[in-house]
Order: structure tokens, then C-alpha cells, then sequence
């Protein structure tokens, strides 16, 4: 067996579980994507040059997983004003945009039916706002704010024996 392929199906798998969670307005305004080995040697990179103790620890996890996957929450456009607006940058300074509360639920219902679809798979995975941070910051992803979920398949969680 290939664990690669294996991981690869997983992820293309929690793709669909983000595309069909359900959504506040019925309308998908969410960004997600696998990337390549690249972008996510661009998102280590970025983690590492923040230069603190757990972003560090971060991204070494992030370098040895197999794959990561991104979801985010895209700008909201002119005619949203559903719950009002949230201005990224408050959040963290290298975000941009304006996003809709509803968005938010949007993003937190996707990950959680992404990750259980890896779980239920048997792949590891860890949620975690730095790398998506990142990836949103550099626009590896188009969104206003991101999450990144990296993937494993090894003996034994590269996550959670750190």
C-alpha cells in the first residue's frame, strides 16, 4: 500500500466533508485547497522567521507531515451584512479584510467535519491557526483569515509527541 496515495484520498476526501458542511446563508464563501510541497515549504518558512518557541515547534510538525491541507474564509463582498462585518487586521495585523461573524461559523463547522473525516480515515491531523495564518498572509490561500490542517500517516502522532 501507498501511505501517500493513501493520505492524498484522505485529504481530496475532507475537501468534500468542507464543500458539503452545512452553511449559515446556504452559500459556500469558503477557500480550501491542498498545497503543494512548495506553499507548504513556504508556510514552514514563514512559521520559522516569527522566530518564537511555539511557532517553531509548529513547524517542524508541519515539515514532516505529508500533506496540508487549507480552508479560509473569503472577504465578504459589498452587499453582506449579515451580522454585521469584522475587520481582520483587529485579529492579527497581517490579515486583510473584512469578514461576516457568519463566516466564522461557517469555517468552524467545515474544520470540524474535515478533521473527522481524516479521524475517521486513521490519518493524523492537527488544527492550527499559525500555519494558517501564514498561508493567508502570503496568499497561498485567498481568504481574509485561514486555518491549516496537516496530515500523517505514521506509527505514531507527530502531533501530539512533541
Amino acid at each position: 500500500m501507498d501511505d501517500g496515495n493513501a493520505v492524498r484520498t484522505v485529504a481530496e476526501l475532507m475537501l468534500l466533508s468542507m464543500k458539503t458542511a452545512p452553511k449559515a446563508i446556504g452559500r459556500d464563501t469558503l477557500a480550501y485547497m491542498i498545497a503543494t510541497e512548495e506553499e507548504k515549504r513556504q508556510v514552514v518558512t514563514g512559521m520559522e522567521s516569527i522566530n518564537k518557541r511555539n511557532w517553531d515547534r509548529d513547524a517542524k510538525t508541519i515539515r514532516k507531515a505529508e500533506l496540508l491541507v487549507l480552508i479560509g474564509v473569503k472577504a465578504a463582498d459589498a452587499s453582506e451584512s449579515l451580522g454585521g462585518r469584522i475587520d481582520v487586521s483587529n485579529i492579527d495585523p497581517q490579515l486583510k479584510g473584512e469578514i461576516c461573524p457568519m463566516r466564522l461559523i461557517d469555517l468552524g463547522i467545515a474544520v470540524g467535519s474535515a478533521v473527522k473525516t481524516a479521524s475517521l480515515h486513521n490519518v493524523d491531523n492537527r488544527v492550527t491557526w499559525r500555519a494558517g495564518l501564514i498561508a493567508a498572509s502570503l496568499g497561498i490561500i485567498d481568504a481574509a483569515i485561514a486555518i491549516a490542517i496537516p496530515l500523517s500517516a505514521t506509527e505514531k502522532s507527530i502531533f501530539f509527541d512533541r
